[in-house]
């Protein structure tokens, strides 16, 4: 399903959405935390001891130095170019954490939202955040996306093997050049799974995986999709809301309304009536001019290219005949993520997915709009209008202002409401069924 377009301060949010693609790459899901308590043990019990280390040094900056002249010293090894865009993923989601740390994202706030604190560690001695200072944090962490997309774009997936032990591999992410337990990626999983609460009991010493040629399209395709949502923030000028707003997430944001900083002097854990009025305000000025309308092109091409990657990692996938630790499987093959289990239906479905969501970002299918239906009754589901739909590409190729209030409304998408063939919620309904009711359980996953 096509996802929403997202403000500067959605994505800060989000931080824990990025990482949960380092989960992802370590211990396993949510569903597994609800099945078997915090990360899956098995994989740690039946862990062979020539299992390699995921990286050749113990930090990300180091091991990608050494990596890097690895490659070049052997240039027709693909298993080591992948090894390489794996580092160069991860150190592009590090960095992200490393700037969030490096301004204090949360570190004494009035409002503290535990999900918005686990992966970065508290800084007490922020450095002021500018608006401009913001904007280059998506900067550089599209250019290390950029980075890692390249090298795993130019890998014959074909000669991809790589048999690593995930549980040695950590994020820095408070930039000190050591990697403390709490920053391992299996700390970090166990973190956003149990709110912040301590592990339950001891995380697995070793998480063995076997990636394989399926796995480079399938990081690949990641790279955009994350890439998608950096080109769309700086498209927009958000400057407003960022003057109005960060002081709820950073210490030292930068703006003129310096008496904001008089009220957030004391941590006060609930919500009180400046935190209420700073939220309005927030909410109010998700208002943003398309300041630079190529970026909103290349943030459909990256989402185009995300299908594209998908279906090529699914169709390298379904031919595999081994089972050897695979971290996205075929239904022939055993899942490493405990009750997320792939069955032909899950295989099917998402194919389907890919289908509609390719026909949603190519203009031949419109989303449905909710306005213009006579009588809906509030009891009912939402009711759609039975012509009227809302051209995507278009939003991407003709930009316009992104005003979050008037497109709930509906009005602020009217240049782009047009008759033709819409998506029918009947059918992301069936999607929906195809995946056990797991749906973004899946997705998050199988991409």
């Amino acid at each position: 399903m096509p996802q929403k377009n997202r403000s500067f301060f959605g994505m800060q949010r989000s931080f824990s959405t990025l990482v949960l693609v380092a989960v992802i790459l370590s211990a396993g899901s949510r569903e597994n935390a609800k099945a078997q308590g915090t990360v899956d043990r098995s994989a740690a019990e039946a862990t062979p001891t020539n299992i390699p280390p995921m990286l050749p040094r113990p930090t990300l900056t180091e091991s990608l130095d050494v990596q890097q002249t690895m490659v070049k010293q052997q240039p027709d090894d693909q298993t080591e170019k992948f090894r390489l865009g794996i580092i160069q993923f991860l150190r592009a989601l590090e960095g992200l954490g490393q700037d969030h740390h490096r301004y204090g994202l949360m570190s004494g706030q009035r409002l503290t939202v535990p999900l918005m604190r686990l992966p970065v560690p508290e800084n007490k001695d922020p450095e002021e955040l500018s608006y401009a200072d913001a904007r280059q944090m998506i900067v550089r962490f599209l250019e290390r996306l950029n980075t890692a997309q390249q090298t795993l774009q130019h890998i014959d997936p074909a000669d991809v093997r790589l048999p690593v032990d995930l549980a040695t591999v950590g994020l820095d992410l408070n930039a000190d050049g050591n990697l403390s337990d709490g920053e391992s990626l299996l700390a970090i999983s166990s973190a956003i799974q149990r709110g912040g609460r301590p592990p339950s009991q001891p995380l697995p010493t070793a998480f063995p995986v076997t990636f394989d040629g399926g796995d480079v399209p399938w990081l690949e395709g990641y790279c955009h999709v994350l890439s998608a949502f950096c080109e769309f923030a700086l498209a927009h000028d958000w400057q407003d809301h960022f003057e109005r707003s960060a002081v709820l997430f950073y210490p030292k944001a930068v703006t003129p309304y310096t008496w904001m900083h008089d009220e957030t002097q004391d941590s006060v854990m609930t919500l009180n009536r400046i935190s209420i009025l700073d939220i309005v305000a927030f909410l109010h000025c998700i208002n943003y001019e398309c300041t630079e309308p190529e970026r909103m092109k290349n943030s459909l091409q990256h989402l185009e290219t995300m299908i594209a990657c998908s279906r090529k990692s699914w169709e390298l996938i379904e031919a595999e005949t081994d089972n050897d630790r695979e971290w996205l499987p075929n239904a022939r093959q055993t899942s490493i993520m405990g009750s997320l289990q792939i069955t032909q239906q899950i295989v099917t479905g998402w194919k389907d997915v890919l289908d509609e969501f390719e026909a949603i970002l190519q203009g031949r299918k419109l989303l449905p709009f909710w306005r213009g239906v006579s009588g809906a009754p509030s009891s009912r589901p939402m009711q759609f209008h039975q012509k009227l739909g809302v051209n995507v590409r278009r939003i991407f190729l003709e930009p316009g202002r992104f005003d979050l209030a008037l497109w709930m409304h509906g009005s602020g998408l009217q240049k782009y409401v047009e008759e033709g063939e819409l998506t029918s919620p009947d059918d992301w309904r069936k999607f929906n069924r195809a995946f056990g009711g797991r749906f973004w359980n899946f997705a998050f996953w199988i991409n």
